[in-house]
């Protein structure tokens, strides 16, 4: 039997979500999205998520809707739930789930949420985002890219981070989605780099995820959450929404750092499309989440991106697999000149 703990949360006034798990769980949901956190709504939220690991069926839930089951598999973490949509609120009653906190909230309730608000017109990014004279700027890429190097490095430079690894954006602003940024050991390899910029901020938990990674040859990577909320806070309130200033698309490999202007938008628009957060996908797919518009997703989100772009410049930043705390400096320095311009 678990100690059982409670969390009701508001994102942006659209979706609305009910949680009942393991204390330890609900207190790690709180770190992560304290500031959606509302308890107005527990009667009748859009989404109720249970863990019933003592197997009791003690969520409240009434006979009706009809009932399914899944099960999945996500980094090397199993899950078996059954959903039941009822008339205001969909239930998802997880009866095995990871043991891990940050899989539980990444793989098996934030594809969810973000689902249910791209119903309701908010699109979502793998991405960084920061506010640069009060514009939003995007910085996407593929993994080990450097969208949290340049987001840390805006940071420390004075400008304000709105988002790590997620970006909400919808009708032409970018929505504040103020989760911890996270880091890995792989980007940090430049001694310099890890010193500088983030060093003084980790928690003890690195040590202990660094040795994790190396003792499964880098087939279990946790990430480790910046412990400094002063310095990495948005100080911006979620329901505060920031114009799209434009977009910085990311690629790695290249023989020397650069950032430079980009006229194709329709090819920007198709390559991030398709890089939308990915976080425990299978759960969407095998709960029959994503059924009703899997197929059109990526084409509706491309067209939006596509409208978003069509009147913003989008530059391509270029990086490489070594660069030095110097390196990234004079990138930021490109890119805050360009959005400073702006």
């Amino acid at each position: 039997m678990f100690r059982a703990s409670e969390i009701s949360l508001d994102f942006y006034g659209l979706v609305s979500l009910f949680v009942r798990a393991p204390k330890n769980a609900i207190d790690f949901l709180r770190t992560e999205w304290g500031e959606f956190e509302n308890a107005t709504d527990r009667e009748n939220p859009d989404i109720a998520v249970y863990w019933k690991g003592d197997g009791r069926d003690d969520t409240g839930s009434s006979s009706s809707g009809k009932k399914r089951w899944a099960v999945g598999w996500y980094k090397g973490c199993f899950w078996r739930a059954t959903l039941r949509d009822e008339a205001l609120t969909r239930r998802i009653e997880y009866s095995s789930m990871p043991r891990s906190n940050f899989l539980f909230k990444d793989s098996c309730i934030e594809p969810i949420v973000l689902s249910a608000l791209e119903s309701k017109g908010l699109g979502s990014l793998h991405a960084s985002s920061l506010s640069i004279d009060g514009q939003a700027w995007i910085f996407c890429g593929g993994p080990r890219s450097g969208k949290t190097i340049l987001a840390l490095l805006g940071v420390r430079f004075g400008h304000i981070l709105l988002s790590d690894d997620v970006v909400v954006l919808g009708n032409e602003h970018v929505h504040p989605y103020p989760v911890p940024p996270r880091v890995y050991l792989h980007n940090y390899r430049d001694r310099e780099l890890f010193e500088e910029l983030i060093s003084r901020e980790v928690s003890p938990d690195f040590v202990r995820n660094v040795m994790l990674s190396f003792a499964t040859l880098g087939r279990v990577r946790i990430p480790t959450r910046l412990r400094s909320t002063s310095n990495f806070s948005t100080r911006l309130a979620v329901t505060d929404k920031i114009p799209l200033g434009g977009l910085f698309l990311l690629r790695t490999d290249r023989p020397e750092p650069a950032v430079r202007s980009s006229s194709d938008r329709i090819s920007v628009a198709r390559e991030i499309s398709r890089n939308f957060p990915a976080h425990g996908g299978s759960v969407l797919d095998r709960l029959g989440i994503r059924e009703a518009y899997r197929d059109d997703h990526t084409s509706a989100l491309e067209a939006q991106l596509g409208a978003l772009l069509k009147d913003r410049p989008v530059f391509e930043v270029s990086t490489t697999r070594k660069m030095s705390m110097g390196d990234w400096t004079s990138v930021f320095g490109t890119v805050a000149e360009l959005a400073g311009e702006r």
